[in-house]
């Protein structure tokens, strides 16, 4: 088990690190499935844009990778094949976090 499941500081449910992870190093996937539901509808949809920011399509969570939560300052970020890599050295128990975007950012900021 890499990862697992836990009460969050920073909002609900969060992702946490099972064992130490090295900068650069896969932690996980967020497994999915394609759906109609907007991310404006279900907080576990992921909407998926290409290399040219144009929209691709929605993809609902189906594993724990669909609690990571938001953070300004991230210590995962998502890579080819929806793939959260370690943006730094991450320690046992350290929550997983990453970044949503800038409009996420600035909805939080008001």
């Amino acid at each position: 088990m890499k990862v697992y499941l836990g009460k969050s500081p920073v909002h609900g449910k969060g992702v946490f690190a099972a064992r130490d992870f090295w900068k650069g190093e896969v932690v996980g996937k967020y497994e999915s499935r394609p759906t109609k539901i907007s991310s404006e509808r279900n907080r576990y949809v992921l909407e998926v844009y290409d290399e040219d920011e144009k929209f691709v399509e929605y993809r609902m969570g189906i594993n724990e990778f669909k609690y990571i939560n938001h953070s300004s300052e991230p210590n995962v970020e998502m890579g080819d094949e929806l793939e959260f890599v370690a943006l730094r050295d991450i320690r046992q128990d350290e929550e997983l976090l990453w970044y949503y975007g800038d409009e996420f950012e600035a909805d939080i900021e008001g």
